[in-house]
């Protein structure tokens, strides 16, 4: 009686569930699934809630951590701050509340973080207008809804710029939800994704 190996087991990677606001293809959805690649060390669940509201965005991403039966995976509520006092309060209640959730926030929009890609200073932005009309002077045909690696090939070349920026531009506030001051939190998922975070 022969005896074959028994093949070996594959190791499932540990899941990362980023919960987004808006249309099936929108910005967010677009530039994390750039990371779904075999070197990528998580696996990546991108979740489009039609719910813009904060705690219905955490309500369903709860929902969905639920439905995935997995230990070890991670919720990322992935949200826009808009210039809104009332949101950033928000934000930070069901924070508290939640510790296990991780709210990646950017203000005035997701925009930012590409932004920092190529400067180090987000001076001058008060609203999400703002900082398209600063993004499209480096990427001149972006476009909500449209991929920036397909706009600039060496975009992703620039993610440790951007991070260093980022870090840079959040160590001159109080907290990454601090109302009426441009920011953005993306970094922290891109260094977990890059398995780079401390």
């Amino acid at each position: 009686m022969s005896h074959y190996p028994r093949p070996k087991r594959r190791l499932r990677k540990p899941l990362l569930i980023f919960v987004v606001e808006g249309q099936q293809n929108n910005t967010e959805r677009l530039y994390f699934d750039h990371f779904r690649t075999p070197d990528c060390p998580y696996a990546i669940s991108i979740e489009t809630c039609h719910n813009t509201d904060i705690e219905g965005m955490l309500n369903f991403g709860l929902s969905t951590v639920g439905c995935e039966g997995k230990t070890g995976s991670r919720l990322f509520i992935i949200a826009d701050l808009d210039a809104s006092k009332e949101k950033q309060e928000k934000i930070a209640e069901l924070q508290k509340k939640n510790p296990q959730v991780r709210f990646i926030i950017s203000e005035p929009c997701f925009e930012v973080w590409f932004l920092l890609h190529y400067q180090k200073s987000l001076c001058g932005i008060t609203n999400s207008d703002d900082a398209m009309k600063k993004l499209k002077k480096h990427l001149p045909n972006y476009e909500k809804n449209k991929s920036v690696f397909s706009l600039d090939k060496d975009f992703e070349k620039l993610d440790e710029n951007a991070i260093k920026n980022s870090k840079q531009v959040l160590a001159k506030r109080k907290n990454v939800v601090e109302s009426g001051c441009p920011a953005t939190a993306v970094h922290q998922v891109v260094e977990l994704l890059l398995k780079k975070e401390k």
